[in-house]
């Protein structure tokens, strides 16, 4: 959202950040012992918070930020 928020602000508009999660859970809780497995959601966060920072520096270089 920071990227978002900086581009969008320098149009003049007025931002009001309100961050969502796109990515729904199906809302069922997962037992305690699979707390200790390792799973492919704890990888996808990563992934999301590598591209945000990897699109913070394009931007930085293009100068759009």
């Amino acid at each position: 959202m920071t990227r978002a928020r900086a581009v969008f602000a320098r149009t003049g508009l007025e931002i009001i950040p309100a961050p969502t999660d796109h990515n729904a859970l199906d809302g069922r809780p997962k037992p305690w012992v699979l707390g200790f497995w390792p799973d492919t959601s704890s990888l996808e966060g990563s992934e999301a918070a590598l591209h945000e920072l990897a699109g913070l520096l394009y931007y930085r270089i293009r100068g759009w930020l």
